[in-house]
């Protein structure tokens, strides 16, 4: 990035309340975050060029003040912890994953006759490894459900610091675009289909005439209409 994009990301940090990234990467993938990295766990902004090409300026602002929102919350550390718990959890629950009720051992290539009695020994043995992993697989969905809660609340939040730095207008734009997502990608795969440059058909939807009230009331309606999930991260 050039001096002065790190100074306007400097700028916005400032804004948010939160101290700059140490570092800000570019990626091919349509989205963007916050993560540490290294020894140091190094704050990294990720910008997906994809999805940043698209925005206009405003909402350009506003995934820099969400993102900063995220770095202000300290989410990315939490996940971190979140990501180590969950593994943890996720491995105690399949550690004594049951076998297939068609499993046999090498055993049964030898003895022919024991078959049926090698299948009764693993039902048993499935139904016990069952009971004894069960505390395990309801304690990772508990948490699942609990991380599910907290990642929509991390969000609403990064929107709501997003909305003080940027204004509504911008968040409302940047959310309309990353909810058309699919259709981007559907743009960008049928330039390169095209063998012309995806990023300039990705460029043209950022000088499209902005969304009319009675679009925005329309998606608001649809979210309206989705109603709220648990599952769903943001």
């Amino acid at each position: 990035a050039s001096a002065r994009d790190a100074r306007s990301c400097c700028a916005v940090a400032t804004a948010v309340g939160t101290r700059p990234p140490d570092a800000v990467v570019v990626s091919t993938e349509f989205g963007a975050g916050v993560t540490r990295v290294g020894w140091g766990r190094r704050q990294v902004l990720v910008i997906g060029l994809p999805l940043w090409t698209p925005l206009t300026d405003d909402a350009r602002l506003a995934l820099l003040t969400h993102e900063m929102g995220h770095l202000k919350g300290r989410d990315a550390m939490t996940g971190f912890v979140t990501w180590l718990a969950h593994g943890i959890l996720h491995r105690l629950a399949t550690l004594l994953t049951p076998l297939p009720a068609d499993a046999y051992t090498d055993f049964a290539d030898y003895a022919p006759v024991i078959q049926e009695s090698q299948a009764t020994l693993n039902a048993v043995g499935s139904f016990l490894l069952r009971v004894v992993s069960l505390p395990a697989t309801l304690l990772l969905l508990l948490f699942e459900r609990l991380d599910a809660v907290s990642s929509q609340r991390s969000e609403y939040l990064a929107d709501l610091r997003a909305a003080e730095v940027a204004g509504s207008a911008a968040v409302v734009s940047l959310l309309l675009t990353v909810e058309n997502v699919p259709g981007l990608h559907t743009l960008a795969a049928a330039a390169v289909r095209r063998r012309e440059d995806p990023f300039v058909a990705l460029d043209a939807v950022r000088h499209r005439a902005a969304p009319t009230a009675a679009q925005v009331a329309a998606a608001r309606q649809r979210a309206r209409e989705q109603d709220l999930r648990w599952d769903a991260s943001h």
